[in-house]
């Protein structure tokens, strides 16, 4: 079995997602090259220290906030997925950011009937087994993208130059590729691990 591949390998971030879990696709292909292109980018632009940036392209689906129960959580997802046929992801629009408070670069992800369903589908599954989002943003407000880098901590002059340096970065595409599972995120004690991960369109065994 390959070992687990993190999404955050940031310490502050791994403090502050403590306790959360997250249901995401991990995203591969070309749009993850094209992620690793982009990234690669601003990190050699931002060198200002408290910027995050994620290890593993992905697009987040839903967020549970600290406490859920890592195991009837994961039972939840499981019977999701099964109901959820592989879904495409598709890059290539220009790198954009979600403004103050949040300040984060993201590579948009296009919206399709689809996704859109199966957030709806995995929070709505929440939601009946009393699971608190921490993902607050409602699905008909949801951006569907992949986090480049997380500039929360920078002032507002410094902020503006990553904006734009941001859009001074070329995207190639549109390139999309298919995900096959959906994975339970789990944070803990400094660090992340899988709570499963679990295919799309047919139950695990």
């Amino acid at each position: 079995m390959d070992p687990y591949r993190p999404f955050i390998d940031d310490p502050q971030a791994l403090a502050r997602y403590a306790g959360q879990r997250y249901v995401v696709l991990r995203v591969a292909g070309d749009p993850a090259l094209c992620y690793r292109e982009v990234q690669s980018r601003l990190r050699a632009k931002l060198g200002e220290p408290s910027i995050m940036f994620p290890a593993a392209p992905h697009v987040t689906l839903a967020g549970y906030r600290s406490g859920t129960d890592e195991a009837r959580l994961a039972s939840v997802v499981a019977s999701w997925a099964a109901t959820i046929e592989p879904l495409d992801v598709e890059v290539g629009e220009p790198v954009s950011w979600f403004p103050p408070p949040f300040q984060v670069i993201v590579l948009p992800v296009r919206h399709t009937q689809a996704l859109f369903r199966a957030l709806v589908a995995i929070r709505d599954a929440g939601a009946r087994a009393g699971f608190a989002l921490a993902t607050v943003t409602p699905p008909e407000n949801w951006t569907f993208h992949l986090t480049l880098a997380s500039c929360a901590g920078l002032d507002s002059s410094a902020w503006t130059e990553a904006q734009r340096t941001a859009g001074a970065c070329v995207v190639r595409g549109p390139v999309r590729s298919v995900v096959q599972a959906a994975e339970l995120v789990v944070f803990d004690n400094g660090t992340e691990s899988s709570g499963g991960s679990f295919s799309l369109g047919r139950p695990d065994v």
